[in-house]
């Protein structure tokens, strides 16, 4: 909020608020804060030190808790879009084919391409109170394991 109010037109700050918002199952906030991030800078460009489709893929992640899979992969796929380069919105979409489309072969390709994209988010992926929420039947699998042994994470 304090960020908010120092520069109330950076994107940055309503996406990290927006997060916390999902963190605190304050989805409808959350989804109102990344609204609000992406109406601010729609191409992502003016977010400092975040992928360009950041809002993006935080907005998608808020649709996944509230069970709305295709606005979910819609965001993940604009976020990709918006920046193929970083490892994040695969990751994402990896999610999305485990999640929604209980498909194990499409979601461990996704998370392949991320993991080749230097994916960094390891924790996530086992957290209750993130990915790791949904991964559950994938994470522990020893495809997925072979996977994160594959690409560093020990």
């Amino acid at each position: 909020n304090s960020a908010i109010a120092l520069d109330t037109k950076s994107p940055l700050p309503y996406i990290n608020r927006g997060v916390s918002y999902r963190y605190l199952k304050e989805y409808g906030k959350a989804l109102a804060d990344h609204d609000l991030a992406i109406a601010l800078d729609p191409s992502g460009a003016a977010c400092p030190g975040c992928p360009k489709g950041a809002a993006y893929g935080e907005r998608g992640a808020t649709y996944l808790w509230l069970g709305k899979c295709e606005q979910a992969k819609a965001d993940f796929e604009k976020a990709l879009e918006l920046d193929g380069n970083v490892a994040v919105p695969y990751a994402q979409l990896a999610v999305y084919w485990w999640t929604c489309r209980q498909n194990k072969e499409k979601a461990l390709d996704w998370f392949e391409r991320s993991f080749k994209r230097g994916f960094e988010d390891w924790e996530e992926l086992s957290m209750e109170t993130d990915y790791g929420h949904f991964l559950q039947g994938l994470n522990d699998g020893p495809e997925f394991k072979e996977l994160l042994r594959k690409y560093g994470k020990k």
